[in-house]
């Protein structure tokens, strides 16, 4: 299942796929969030409209790729994205974006842009989605 998508029956007719070993969507349910004291870097990014608005998955150590083909981490049956359309993670403890060569292009509270850094609350839109980033919240101390 699908973490917070809000009609599981749209869900089987546009899946959305995180590829095995790859820090997706469905991982998120699963994963308690992190602390920020850790030392590892982890944030959250968030669809925010269209058909997989409210969606949301990890962004941790390792880097994702946003597309819609199936080599990618994070993999949405949207027209508007490139099969390999944006690579998001962590350079140290700084949080990016960068666009991998997409037709569409990305855009960081609205200005074109190839790499930048990201923080809490910035939009990003790639093809027509766009993208809320979230930092994680924080546990509760034992």
């Amino acid at each position: 299942m699908i973490a917070r998508h809000a009609d599981p029956e749209e869900v089987r007719r546009f899946p959305v796929f995180c590829r095995p070993g790859g820090a997706g969507a469905k991982d998120l349910a699963k994963s308690p969030p992190a602390k920020r004291n850790s030392g590892s870097p982890g944030a959250r990014v968030q669809v925010t409209n269209g058909f997989y608005r409210g969606l949301e998955w990890p962004v941790g150590p390792q880097r994702l790729v946003i597309g819609r083909g199936s080599e990618a981490e994070f993999c949405l049956c949207e027209p508007t994205l490139s099969r390999r359309h944006a690579e998001i993670g962590f350079d140290g403890p700084v949080l990016f974006v960068r666009d991998l060569g997409s037709m569409n292009g990305i855009f960081v509270n609205g200005v074109r842009c190839d790499r930048t850094e990201l923080g809490e609350g910035d939009m990003l839109r790639i093809g027509e989605l766009e993208l809320r980033v979230l930092e994680p919240a924080m546990q509760g101390e034992g």
